[in-house]
């Protein structure tokens, strides 16, 4: 009886796995705990696999909090009978939404995302109303960026108080006002008092204060008219 000679086992294929899938699995994972490794031990593959997709962990996170915001607003139009107010109100309680239902992947989004121009339109929609409005080109660029920044500070301050939770920093503003004179900086203590930076009533009250801003300066760039006693216009 000759002796059998172990032939080397063939490797099978490979999984196929694309970046779609990679940020399907890691949107099911907290993003404390992601790590390529757990991505690719998911997904059953070498972590190599997984690199070749997407270079690194902090991509890899930007890329999941990307497909969970811009799922929410995807196809989201303004409507079309909504002046610039309406428009601004409506474009920043979506986005709010989409990034507060986004919960702990929210830090890691960035906004406008390059590769998402579905959800650029909106961005697109609001801007031609501004400049309809009379805003010139500068103006409305910064008007479309302070929405923005007030809608994510809005977003993440609310997803830091989800569920009951205490703000992180109001425990620390209670001891430092706690050791003070109890008559002291009353305007201070009020504030603290009435914490509530991820509430809808600051919220609202943010977006108009932008708003009348906007219409200060709109009204300031109007051209005014030499029109006045005695005189007549040309």
């Amino acid at each position: 009886m000759t002796d059998q000679i172990d032939q080397p086992k063939r490797r099978g294929r490979p999984a196929r796995i694309s970046r779609e899938r990679i940020i399907d699995v890691a949107r099911s994972m907290e993003p404390s705990t992601l790590t390529m490794r757990a991505v690719a031990a998911e997904l059953g593959v070498d972590p190599s696999a997984v690199n070749y997709h997407v270079t690194d962990r902090n991509t890899l996170l930007e890329l999941v909090a990307e497909d969970v915001v811009l799922s929410q607003i995807d196809g989201a139009r303004l409507p079309d009978e909504a002046d610039w107010r309406d428009a601004l109100r409506i474009f920043a309680a979506r986005l709010r939404g989409a990034v507060i239902r986004s919960g702990s992947h929210s830090p890691y989004f960035r906004f406008p995302a390059g590769g998402a121009p579905h959800a650029l339109g909106i961005v697109e929609d609001l801007s031609e109303r501004l400049a309809r409005a009379g805003m010139d080109a500068d103006d409305t660029i910064r008007a479309v960026t302070a929405v923005n920044q007030i809608t994510f500070a809005a977003a993440r301050e609310a997803v830091l108080t989800a569920d009951g939770r205490q703000h992180p920093q109001l425990a620390e503003m209670k001891r430092a006002l706690g050791e003070l004179d109890a008559d002291g900086l009353r305007g201070a203590r009020a504030v603290i008092e009435r914490w509530e930076p991820g509430s809808d009533v600051q919220f609202e009250y943010n977006i108009e204060l932008l708003i009348a801003g906007i219409e200060h300066r709109l009204a300031a760039a109007k051209p005014t008219s030499n029109t006045g006693p005695g005189r007549t216009a040309s």
